[in-house]
C-alpha cells in the first residue's frame, strides 16, 4: 500500500490487515507501467523512462553509420516507434512532473532528432525541429493531453469525465497550490481551452440501405468525344436537361457553375 501525499512530517499509518497478514507500505507502486512514488513527483518513472530509451538509443546511433546506414527518413520512424512511443505513453499523467525532471526527456529527444537528421550535435534544436518537422517534447505532450481530456468529455458516463468536471477536487488542487496535478488545470496554465460543448452523434433518419438508387443517364455515352464535338455535346446536353428534366433542380458536382 502506498500512502500518497506531500507531507514533508511522518504521520503514524494505520495497521491495516487482510485476515492475519499485515499490509506493508511502500514508498512507490508500479501500474501498468507506470511508476507512481508517494509524492506523485514521478522522479521514480522518468529516471526508469531515461535508462530505458538511453539503452534504445544505443541502437539508434549504430544504424547511424555514414557508410552503411538508414536515410534519415527510417531512423525517424525507428525514433518514433521504439522511443518516442515510450516517452507518449503516460505523458498525460506525468506531464505535471517538475520542469527540470522533464529536460531529461528533452535530453534524449534532442539528441535522437539529431542523430536523425545528420545534423551536428552543437546544432540549434530549433534547427532540427525545423528540419525534420518535428515538435518539441512539451507540445506534444500537450497535444496528447488536450485529444485525452476532449475524448473523454465526449463520453460523460466514463468516471475519468467525472473527474475533470469535479469543481470541489478543482477547488482543492488550487488551495493547495498544487494546479498542476490536476489535467484540465495544467491545460488551462497552458493557455488551451477545457470548456467544450461535445457533439451529438448524427443520426440520419433514412438508413442508407433505403435510400432509392440514383437515375443516371447514359445518352452523352453514344457520341464521340473528340475536340471538335464539344458544342454538339453542349447541345444534347441542353436538350436533355430542357425535355426530361425541366423542374429538377440542377447541381454541377465539378465546380463548372456557381448558381
Amino acid at each position: 500500500m502506498v500512502d500518497f501525499s506531500h507531507k514533508r512530517r511522518i504521520t503514524e499509518k494505520p495497521n491495516i490487515k487482510i485476515g492475519e497478514a499485515p499490509i506493508q507500505y511502500r514508498t512507490k507502486a508500479t501500474f501498468l507501467g507506470l511508476t507512481f512514488d508517494q509524492k506523485l513527483n514521478w522522479n521514480e518513472h522518468i529516471q526508469k523512462l531515461k535508462v530505458s530509451c538511453l539503452k534504445t538509443m544505443n541502437a539508434l546511433k549504430y544504424l547511424n553509420n555514414r557508410n552503411r546506414g538508414l536515410d534519415r527518413n527510417r531512423l525517424l520512424g525507428i525514433y518514433h516507434t521504439l522511443i518516442r512511443s515510450k516517452i507518449d505513453y503516460g505523458s498525460q499523467l506525468y506531464c505535471t512532473a517538475a520542469k527540470s525532471l522533464l529536460k531529461n526527456l528533452d535530453v534524449i529527444h534532442n539528441a535522437c532528432l539529431r542523430l536523425c537528421s545528420g545534423a551536428f550535435p552543437t546544432s540549434p534544436v530549433i534547427s532540427v525541429y525545423c528540419d525534420l518537422s518535428e515538435p518539441p517534447l512539451h507540445f506534444r505532450r500537450l497535444q496528447l493531453s488536450s485529444n485525452f481530456y476532449i475524448k473523454n468529455l465526449d463520453h460523460p458516463e466514463n468516471p475519468i469525465s467525472t473527474l475533470f468536471l469535479n469543481t470541489d477536487i478543482k477547488s482543492i488542487f488550487i488551495k493547495s497550490q498544487k494546479q498542476n496535478l490536476l489535467l484540465p488545470l495544467y491545460l488551462s496554465k497552458n493557455n488551451i481551452p477545457t470548456k467544450f460543448h461535445p457533439l451529438l452523434p448524427i443520426v440520419t433518419h433514412t438508413p442508407p440501405w433505403l435510400l432509392e438508387l440514383p437515375h443516371t443517364v447514359f445518352d452523352l455515352l453514344e457520341t464521340k468525344k473528340a475536340p471538335s464535338n464539344n458544342f454538339e455535346i453542349q447541345n444534347q446536353l441542353s436538350e436533355i436537361l430542357n425535355s426530361r428534366f425541366k423542374d429538377a433542380t440542377r447541381c454541377y458536382t465539378d465546380g463548372s457553375k456557381t448558381n
